[in-house]
């Protein structure tokens, strides 16, 4: 609380002591402070504000109105000022100290001479800030900035000069030591866990509408991990350029954790860091894009190691991005389909794929209005896939069920700059199988016949498909077969009741996301034709009724037999 009250043409403001509570803590103030402002100009008298060590304190220089006004701090932790914000995360601490000096309200000239102990800016930790700041002419700034320790050394010396609407800089920065996670909390969510450092001797001119910065930066064993793929990457030492034309990259290398390096060759040409053009190729041979576990990443993991080449081109706004890449020996891709679930249903068919989400129509914009998220963009990725590559869709991550797959194919990808984007190639299944369980009493695994397919047309989510797996079932065909043998002697019943090697067939054909899904049953060749075609026949019928075969089917996957018919 406090009080307000008028001296002639001027009011003053009185904060009274102990009954001041800033972001949720009590702060004391002296008991003849006061804050005036008015036709004399404005004063403050013994405008301290203190908790235990830590105080702000504004004074007029010789208590006289219109005079200076001086700040000084000590101990004063930034953090009460971030936790101020709606956040979660401390945006800013650490302990100020020093003085800020306004000599004039009018021409606002002003000198400081502040630092900050212990900086740290979303929870990260920057060393010691150290500023000498001083205004004595209007426009002119004079600015001495430093910042030491948490394996920081970085000084910035010169002057920031404002004529009219041009705004001229001259500095120089001379960084022995900048520690890479400086940019991690404004990297987030893409890169995490940096570490390594960086070095530069910067010549800073020009104005801030087209800055001139000349000078080399280098990486000293800088690392950090791609949140998306969680493959750790190490940043070469080789020079990155600035002059100005922009930024400049001569063979610098990328490493992944095996040590295979991705180079990067080219220019970002800049006149003012904001927009750029790019002129930037890359290639590498064997790398390693992806390295995730699935305790790292729900949805995907896995290793993805390949051979590409790159080129950009085009501006920030509308870059063009062109990428042929082959996938390596060793790569094995998991995917958690969350999109649909499986059931069971004998009546209507054995398996049903249920609609779960709409996540990805909402990626590809199909049903949201605004701008999609690559609008602008022109990517086209030529892709090649070989079977010493293994992908798996786990369907049903609790029960195990999953599509484990080897294959070869030749792919298109493109997003259009409208955001729109399409997907064309044929992937041909080598080999590979589908894990099943139903209803959570027994497992089965159908083996994939080579020669399926899956065939992308340009839709990317409406893709043809032509899978078709099998398994194998030893047993006797008298329940399919018994109702037409009731009649037969008992050796030619005990014949009936011999076991035979039977196959078992899942066919998934039409579209990708909504496929069709029938079953065959059908003799092993090597006893095609016993019983006199008797088993023939009856499943020749079976292929006629939808219902039967589904029945026979699911009782030869749960049970491992034929189900006898119902008489009535």
């Amino acid at each position: 609380g406090g009080s307000l009250s008028t001296r002639g043409e001027n009011y003053r403001l009185h904060i009274w002591p102990d009954q001041l509570v800033f972001n949720n803590v009590r702060w004391s103030v002296e008991p003849d402070n006061y804050f005036q402002y008015g036709a004399d100009g404005v004063m403050a008298h013994d405008m301290k504000i203190y908790n235990d060590s830590s105080y702000i304190k504004i004074q007029s220089v010789g208590d006289v109105a219109g005079a200076p006004l001086d700040f000084s701090f000590s101990n004063f932790d930034l953090g009460m000022l971030s936790g101020i914000a709606d956040s979660s995360e401390q945006l800013l601490s650490g302990l100020v100290n020093g003085n800020f000096l306004l000599n004039d309200m009018k021409t606002s000239t002003f000198s400081a001479d502040l630092d900050v102990q212990g900086l740290s800016v979303l929870g990260k930790k920057y060393g010691n800030l150290e500023l000498n700041a001083v205004n004595e002419e209007k426009g002119l700034y004079d600015i001495k900035l430093g910042l030491l320790g948490a394996g920081n050394g970085i000084a910035l010396d010169g002057y920031y000069k404002v004529e009219g609407n041009v705004k001229e800089l001259h500095f120089d920065a001379d960084i022995d030591s900048a520690a890479f996670s400086l940019v991690e909390p404004f990297a987030r969510p893409y890169i995490r866990d940096l570490k390594g450092s960086m070095n530069a001797k910067l010549r800073i001119r020009g104005t801030t509408d087209a800055p001139s910065i000349n000078g080399i930066i280098r990486f000293d064993s800088a690392r950090f991990i791609v949140s998306y793929t969680n493959s750790e990457l190490m940043l070469g030492s080789e020079p990155v350029t600035l002059d100005d034309s922009g930024i400049q990259f001569n063979s610098f290398a990328v490493i992944d954790p095996l040590g295979n390096k991705a180079f990067l060759n080219g220019n970002l040409y800049t006149t003012d860091y904001i927009d750029y053009q790019f002129a930037l190729n890359a290639k590498a041979t064997d790398f390693v894009a992806m390295n995730s576990t699935k305790e790292v990443k729900s949805e995907y993991y896995g290793m993805i190691r390949l051979d590409f080449l790159a080129s950009i081109r085009g501006s920030i706004k509308q870059p063009e991005i062109n990428i042929a890449l082959k996938l390596r020996e060793g790569s094995d891709f998991n995917y958690i389909y969350q999109r649909f679930d499986t059931s069971f249903n004998s009546e209507e068919g054995l398996v049903e794929f249920i609609d779960m989400d709409q996540r990805l129509n909402l990626l590809l914009m199909e049903e949201n209005e605004e701008e999609p998220l690559l609008s602008g963009y022109s990517i086209t990725v030529i892709a090649e896939v070989n079977d010493k590559s293994q992908f798996t869709i786990i369907v049903d991550p609790v029960a195990g069920d999953k599509l484990t797959v080897n294959g070869n194919g030749s792919f298109n990808f493109e997003i259009a700059p409208s955001g729109r984007m399409s997907l064309s190639g044929r992937y041909e299944i080598s080999q590979g199988n589908y894990s099943l369980t139903l209803y959570e009493l027994v497992k089965k695994q159908f083996v994939l016949e080579k020669g399926s397919f899956i065939n992308w047309s340009g839709d990317l989510i409406n893709a043809d498909i032509d899978i078709k797996g099998h398994m194998d079932v030893r047993t006797s065909p008298y329940p399919l077969i018994g109702a037409q043998v009731a009649g037969s002697s008992e050796e030619q019943q005990a014949q009936y009741k011999n076991p035979l090697d039977f196959d078992v067939y899942l066919i998934m054909q039409d579209k990708l996301l909504e496929p069709e899904i029938s079953f065959d049953i059908q003799l092993d060749p090597k006893d095609a034709g016993a019983l006199d075609g008797m088993v023939d026949a009856k499943l020749l019928e079976l292929q006629k009724l939808e219902g039967e075969m589904n029945k026979q089917v699911f009782s030869l996957m749960v049970l491992g037999t034929f189900v006898a018919e119902d008489p009535t």
